[in-house]
């Protein structure tokens, strides 16, 4: 019986189109991933850039766009022209649990496809696939895994990091369910992680974002 059910749940999310997200991280480490988005996007898909906003947005009445952000500056003029054709659209989030949030909820909006193929830093993909699978169906989400690393060192330290916060992601998802409401779900988690990430500062000398 189960197995029947999760058949019918996967072939039915087979028969959506695979549209692209693209998650942000850093300069150095988004302008990769935008590449790769490209690069596989086809005339059938749309794609989707996740977490794309300014640091001013904490602030009460921030009313930057995305041309405002440094990282899509020189992909201003593609990413508009497919905006214009409703291929594309830009969300705006702060964290990994935030660009989950966002795209749940462009998922229940109807405007895009149940089924996506979401392109990450490969030390990321691990970590990302616990996350947004507490917001999305498991079925619904593909990994992809770009290298962006700049040396061996980065690589190891990032690896540090990821390592630490899979740690941590029990404690920042403790007691949710998928089922959850993922406005409740982000807003402790950003509570939790603030209050986590502080004492990593501290542990770390700073060096922990």
């Amino acid at each position: 019986m189960l197995e029947q059910k999760k058949k019918k749940i996967e072939k039915n999310i087979e028969r959506k189109m695979n549209d692209v997200v693209v998650l942000s991280g850093d300069y150095v480490h988004t302008d990769p991933r935008i590449r790769k988005g490209f690069e596989i996007l086809d005339k059938n898909q749309n794609i989707i850039f996740n977490g794309f906003n300014l640091k001013e947005e904490y602030d009460v009445g921030f009313k930057g766009d995305w041309q405002d952000d440094p990282r899509l500056k020189k992909y201003v003029n593609i990413i508009g022209d497919l905006i214009e054709k409703n291929r594309a659209k830009i969300l705006y989030a702060h964290n990994t649990c935030e660009n989950a949030c966002k795209l749940a909820e462009e998922d229940s909006s109807g405007k895009y496809s149940k089924k996506y193929k979401i392109i990450t830093s490969d030390f990321h993909v691990k970590r990302c696939k616990h996350i947004f699978r507490k917001f999305l169906h498991p079925y619904s989400t593909e990994f992809v895994g770009v290298q962006t690393a700049r040396d061996i060192k980065e690589l190891h330290r990032l690896k540090l990091h990821e390592i630490i916060q899979e740690f941590l992601y029990h404690y920042y998802f403790h007691g949710f369910k998928r089922e959850d409401d993922p406005r409740k779900i982000k807003e402790i988690y950003n509570k939790r992680e603030r209050k986590a990430k502080r004492i990593l500062r501290k542990i770390f000398r700073d060096k922990f974002s």
